[in-house]
């Protein structure tokens, strides 16, 4: 096996800030980061900057766990996808919400009856 089958989870395509918009004061959106593929994330979880160390303390900024990932140069992974790919994944409780036609807990299961 070599790095070249070992597959990558996300690939960043773009860095950027955009023009201050009529929010920003309260809410910071300018910073953003474009990647391969869809991810299940709508900006709605904020926190105060001044809960992470940052100024000014009551500004609201939008927040996601990024992590730099590096495939072994041996052996393979495999990605699994949340709710199998077939589903929205409720952060809170953890639980997934299955497309029309999918089940089971992890939306793995397509009902015969929908096909």
């Amino acid at each position: 096996p070599s790095a070249a089958n070992s597959g990558n989870l996300y690939k960043v395509v773009k860095i950027g800030v955009s023009d201050p918009s009529s929010t920003t004061f309260v809410t910071e959106d300018r910073y953003y980061i474009v990647v391969d593929k869809i991810i299940n994330w709508d900006g709605s979880r904020t926190v105060r900057k001044g809960a992470i160390g940052l100024t000014p303390q009551d500004q609201l900024v939008g927040y996601q766990w990024i992590i730099k990932f590096t495939p072994a140069l041996t052996g393979n992974y495999e990605y699994v996808r949340e709710c199998a790919g077939r589903g929205l994944c409720d952060a809170d409780s953890g639980l997934c919400e299955c497309f029309t036609g999918y089940t089971n807990d992890n939306c793995d299961l397509q009902s015969s009856l929908a096909v």
